[in-house]
C-alpha cells in the first residue's frame, strides 16, 4: 500500500507513528490502535525471521503482510479506496 512508505529494511522494521500509521480523516483521529496492531505484526514478522536466522528485508516482509492483513491494515485500505470510514475495533 503506497500510503505507507518503507517499513522494512535489512535488519530493521519501523512501527507505529514512526511508520506513518496514523489517520486523520477530519472526522476521526486514530493512531494508538494502529501502533499496537503494527507492533503485534512486527513481533510476528521478526519472530519468523529470527527462526530462520535471517533478518534481511525479504525475511522481515512478513511484518508488512501481517499488518495489512490485520483489521488496522484493512481500515487503511478501506480509507484509501473510499469504501468506508475506518472505525475503532476491540480486536487489539
Amino acid at each position: 500500500m503506497k500510503m505507507i512508505g518503507e517499513i522494512i529494511m535489512d535488519g530493521m522494521v519501523v512501527v507505529g507513528d514512526a511508520a506513518g500509521l496514523t489517520l486523520n480523516t477530519g472526522l476521526t483521529v486514530r493512531g494508538m490502535d494502529l501502533a499496537v496492531a503494527s507492533a503485534v505484526a512486527a513481533a510476528d514478522g521478526i519472530g519468523a525471521a529470527l527462526d530462520k536466522d535471517d533478518t534481511s528485508k525479504a525475511a522481515l516482509a512478513g511484518y508488512r503482510e501481517k499488518f495489512f492483513a490485520s483489521y488496522a491494515g484493512q481500515d487503511m485500505k478501506d480509507l484509501r479506496e473510499g469504501t468506508r470510514l475506518p472505525r475503532a475495533r476491540a480486536h487489539v
